[in-house]
């Protein structure tokens, strides 16, 4: 009868259910997997071998230049509670952050900046970038900054970096990087290869053209800290 028909329907519309279900959790483990095993991390990328910690106590700017240049990205991240600085290094921006009453915590894979930041009181924590994404939650992130490390990562990296920090950050959290200006004649014969663990460089809207496939908003984009002692108006970071 229909009755009886309706029942062996709906019977076998729940095994289909369950059946559908299990694919659907089996499919999110292989995903999970998938993410741990395929994404190459930048140690696995050959430049972390370098002792970066000593390059940098040569080379870097210090504090004062660093936390000048980082602290027009105050204004976009004031609204948010707690923002992740990927690359972290000494820590100078995790400082600015407090300083302006901002809540951040950071990632750096040398354990020696590490220890530095630490023994300054803040939350950081000893592990490779993309390593430290794929464990995270999804959508658990506010705000994510980087600054002058996207330029370490081959091309393939970046693209798989943009892509998990977007699937790790929460519905109108924010995304803000820094790197070199490739654009600036001046950067490139001077500054870029200075540094052995730069990999080839990308021009702006190339980044931009990356961040936007991967699904971000463009908020803002633009050339950064004018370079004063040369004839042309030219400058040294740009901003994504």
């Amino acid at each position: 009868n229909c009755i009886e028909q309706l029942s062996n329907i709906e019977n076998k519309y729940e095994k289909i259910e369950n059946k559908y279900e299990k694919i659907e959790n089996k499919y999110e483990k292989i995903e999970k997997k998938y993410e741990k095993i395929e994404i190459k991390t930048m140690k696995d990328a050959g430049w972390l071998d370098f002792d970066y910690s000593v390059f940098a106590e040569r080379f870097a700017a210090d504090e004062e230049t660093v936390k000048k240049i980082y602290r027009k990205y105050i204004p976009y991240l004031s609204k948010y509670s707690k923002v992740l600085d990927l690359g972290c290094g000494k820590g100078y921006f995790l400082k600015l952050l407090k300083e302006n009453n901002i809540e951040g915590f950071g990632v750096d894979s040398d354990r020696e900046l590490v220890k530095i930041c630490k023994d300054n009181g803040f939350e950081v924590y000893c592990a490779d970038l993309m390593e430290f994404l794929s464990e995270c939650q999804d959508g658990s992130l506010e705000a994510i900054f980087m600054g002058h490390v996207i330029e370490h990562l081959p091309v393939n990296i970046k693209i798989k970096f943009l892509n998990i920090c977007y699937k790790k950050l929460k519905k109108g959290g924010m995304l803000i990087l820094e790197t070199p200006n490739t654009t600036s004649v001046h950067v490139m014969h001077n500054l870029y290869y200075l540094d052995p663990t730069h990999q080839n460089p990308l021009l702006p809207e190339a980044y931009k053209h990356l961040a936007k496939i991967a699904g971000y908003s463009i908020v803002n984009s633009f050339l950064s800290d004018e370079i004063s002692d040369i004839d042309n108006r030219e400058y040294y970071n740009y901003s994504l």
